[in-house]
C-alpha cells in the first residue's frame, strides 16, 4: 500500500502574511493578508492585470480631446491674475493685493480675445507668494508655462491618485475624461493641485498611518478654504484628534502669515473683493446651492440643502474614508461661490470610499449634458453619492 505524501505547510507564506498584517496601518488590515501573498506569488489570478485594460483609454482619450478642443480658444481666461499678482509681489506691494488699482496696468491682458477673465485676485494672501516667478517672464512665456504646468498636474493626478487608491477598476482611464479636470486645464485653474493635495493627505492618513502628517498636508489646500471647509468636521466626527490638530495648526499658521502680509486694511479689502461682482463671473454656471435656487427656485434649494446635510451627517457617522469622501463633496455644494473645476477633489472621494456610486462620479456622462459646463450634475451626483454611502454596509466592512 502506497502511503500518502506528507502535507507541506507553507509556513514562510503564513509568517510573511501575519507579519504584514501586524505591521499594517489599521485602514489596510482587511486586505493585507491577500496582498502579501500576491506579492510573493504574482502569478495568482488576483495579481494579474488584464492585457485589454488599455482599450478603455481610447474612448476616454477621444472624449478628452473633443472636450478640450473648443475650450482651447478660451486661452485660459483665469490666469491673468496670477501674472499680475506676481508683479505686485515682486514690487513689494503685497499689502495692496486686493486693491483694484493695483491691477490697472494688467486689464488689457485679461481682455485678450474679447474675454475678460477673473483678473482680481481673491485667494488668501499666502498663496500669492507662489506667483513670484511669473513676474520674471513675458506674458506669452507665462501662458506657455501655465499650459505645460496644467497638463503636468493632469498627468500627475492620472498616475498618482489611482496609485494611492487602487480599489476602483479602470479609474485611471475614467479620470482621463473627468470633466472637472478637463475644465481646470481649459480655464487655467489650479484645482487639480487641490485634488492632489487632498489625495496625498488622505493616502498618508488612511494607508500609511501617518496621522499628523496627513492632516498637515490636507491643510495646505486652504488656498481654497470654501472648498475644504468640511474636512475638519470629518476629522472631528471620526475622533482623529491628531490629524485635526495638525490641520488646524497649519491652517492657523497660514492665516497668520496672510494677515502679516496684508494687515487689517488688506483683510477689509479682501472681504470687499469677495463680495464684488468681479468675483461672480458667470454665476449662472456655479454648481452649488446658489445655482439650484436660480434654476429651480428657493424651495428646491432649501430641499436640496436639507437632503445634502442629512446625507453628510449620515456619512460622518460611518468610517473615516466615507467621512472624508463626503466632506470633499459637500464643500463646493453648499457654498455660494464654486464652479465646475472646484469639483476636482471629488475624484478622490470616488476612490477612497469605493462603492456603487464611484462609477456614477467617474464615468463621463456629464460631458453629454447639453448647455455650458456646469457643476450641477456633480452636485446632484454628490447628494446621491452621500445618501448611498450613508447606508451602504460593505464600505465600512472593507475599509475601517
Amino acid at each position: 500500500m502506497v502511503g500518502r505524501a506528507p502535507l507541506e505547510v507553507p509556513w514562510g507564506d503564513i509568517l510573511f502574511a501575519s507579519n504584514a498584517f501586524r505591521t499594517a496601518p489599521l485602514g489596510m488590515r482587511e486586505t493585507t493578508l491577500d496582498t502579501s501573498i500576491q506579492q510573493q506569488h504574482p502569478e495568482s489570478k488576483a495579481g494579474r492585470k488584464s492585457p485589454y485594460r488599455f482599450l478603455l483609454f481610447l474612448p476616454t482619450l477621444l472624449l478628452a480631446v473633443v472636450f478640450l478642443q473648443p475650450q482651447a480658444r478660451i486661452r485660459q481666461m483665469d490666469v491673468a491674475q496670477y501674472f499680475a499678482v506676481g508683479h505686485i509681489v515682486r514690487d513689494g506691494k503685497i499689502a495692496a493685493l486686493y486693491d483694484h488699482e493695483s491691477y490697472r496696468e494688467f486689464v488689457a491682458l485679461a481682455a485678450r480675445g474679447g474675454k475678460v477673465g477673473a483678473l482680481y485676485y481673491n485667494r488668501p494672501a499666502f498663496y500669492a507668494l507662489a506667483t513670484l516667478p511669473f513676474a520674471y517672464m513675458s506674458y506669452e512665456t507665462f501662458l506657455l508655462v501655465v499650459r505645460i504646468g496644467s497638463y503636468a498636474l493632469f498627468a500627475a493626478a492620472l498616475w498618482l491618485i489611482p496609485r494611492w487608491f487602487p480599489d476602483v477598476t479602470h479609474s485611471r482611464a475614467l479620470l482621463l475624461a473627468f470633466q472637472p479636470f478637463l475644465w481646470t486645464v481649459a480655464m487655467g485653474q489650479d484645482t487639480i493641485l487641490l485634488a492632489l493635495i487632498m489625495g496625498l493627505g488622505a493616502h498618508l492618513l488612511l494607508n500609511r498611518g501617518k496621522i499628523f502628517l496627513g492632516g498637515a498636508i490636507m491643510a495646505l489646500a486652504v488656498f481654497k478654504p470654501h472648498i475644504v471647509w468640511a474636512i475638519p468636521l470629518a476629522l472631528a466626527a471620526q475622533r482623529r484628534w491628531r490629524a485635526l490638530a495638525a490641520f488646524m495648526a497649519v491652517g492657523i499658521f497660514l492665516a497668520l502669515l496672510s494677515f502679516t502680509l496684508i494687515g487689517t486694511s488688506g483683510v477689509e479689502q479682501w472681504m470687499a473683493v469677495l463680495k464684488a461682482p468681479t468675483t461672480d463671473i458667470n454665476s449662472q454656471d456655479m454648481g452649488n446651492i446658489r445655482e439650484v435656487a436660480a434654476r429651480f427656485g428657493l424651495l428646491a434649494a432649501i430641499s436640496f440643502a436639507a437632503i445634502t446635510l442629512a446625507a453628510f451627517v449620515g456619512c460622518l457617522r460611518r468610517s473615516l474614508p466615507v467621512a472624508l469622501a463626503a466632506a470633499l463633496f459637500v464643500g463646493p455644494m453648499l457654498v455660494p461661490h464654486s464652479y465646475l473645476q472646484d469639483y476636482s477633489p471629488v475624484a478622490v472621494s470616488a476612490l477612497i470610499a469605493p462603492g456603487p456610486m464611484s462609477y456614477a462620479v467617474l464615468i463621463p456622462w456629464q460631458l453629454f449634458v447639453p448647455g455650458r459646463a456646469s457643476g450641477i450634475p456633480y452636485a446632484i451626483t454628490g447628494t446621491a453619492f452621500m445618501l448611498v454611502m450613508a447606508v451602504w454596509p460593505p464600505i465600512d466592512k472593507r475599509r475601517k
